[in-house]
């Protein structure tokens, strides 16, 4: 279990999903269909390997 000295470090390192996108030159549609796939809305933040992982498993998604 956390505590809340770590609880606060793990909140102060998130960071916006479209400046994270930006950072790692991820076109505006697969952020769009990132944030559909995951339930994400603008503005959400996370940490940089929460937004990874997500990116990596929303682009080995088979459509259909």
């Amino acid at each position: 279990m956390k505590n809340s000295n770590e609880n606060a470090i793990a909140e102060a390192s998130k960071r916006e999903i479209e400046l994270l996108a930006r950072e790692r030159g991820t076109d505006s549609a697969s952020l769009a269909g990132l944030m559909a796939f995951k339930g994400w809305t603008s503005g959400k933040s996370v940490s940089e390997k929460e937004f990874d992982a997500a990116l990596k498993s929303f682009l080995s998604t088979k459509a259909g």
